[in-house]
């Protein structure tokens, strides 16, 4: 009976001691969470020192805001890509006279829009933000390369001759190497 006495009061000497241990993490860590409550206190204020230097209120803060909203803003009308854009299309249009009536609504439908849709995109893309703006750009260049390829079609259906085929192929190009200039130029 002596000898289990003693060992239980080991095993309870033990369990003090780990439960000593335990305290002691537990302190640690409210220390740390202490200070790092501290430091996200101070980045805080300084955040908020930051904001107040630089703005007096709200509304020159609106204001601030609306005149970069308008800088990151393109007039599409003075752009030459929706310029060539509506003039592919234009040609496009005239081209499409002189196709077959059963082709009314396949190929020549699918040749009308995405040839509407390059400057149509173009346009649209402008009033956004510059991100936005090149992700539009994408489209307006996959609806000229969508457009190439219908061109390609239309001409082994004898719908066009070499020459027009050929004048077009090259203003797609342009406009293809004048967006994607563009496109880079957009921060």
């Amino acid at each position: 009976r002596k000898e289990t006495r003693g060992k239980r009061k080991e095993t309870r000497g033990k369990r003090k001691e780990t439960r000593g241990k335990r305290k002691e993490t537990r302190g640690k860590r409210k220390e740390t969470r202490g200070k790092r409550k501290e430091t996200r206190g101070k980045r805080k204020e300084t955040r908020g020192k930051k904001i107040e230097t630089k703005y007096k209120n709200k509304d020159e803060k609106r204001r601030e805001e609306k005149k970069m909203c308008a800088k990151q803003r393109h007039n599409y009308k003075n752009l030459k890509i929706w310029k060539l854009g509506l003039e592919i299309s234009n040609d496009i249009s005239d081209l499409l006279l002189d196709f077959p009536k059963h082709e009314r609504f396949d190929l020549s439908s699918q040749i009308s829009r995405c040839s509407v849709s390059m400057p149509s995109n173009i346009a649209e893309g402008s009033s956004r933000t510059d991100k936005s703006f090149r992700h539009f750009l994408d489209i307006s260049l996959g609806s000229s390369f969508e457009l190439g390829t219908q061109l390609l079609v239309a001409k082994h259906r004898n719908y066009i001759n070499d020459n027009k085929l050929k004048i077009l192929e090259e203003k797609i190009e342009e406009f293809q190497r004048m967006t994607m200039g563009f496109q880079n130029s957009l921060n």
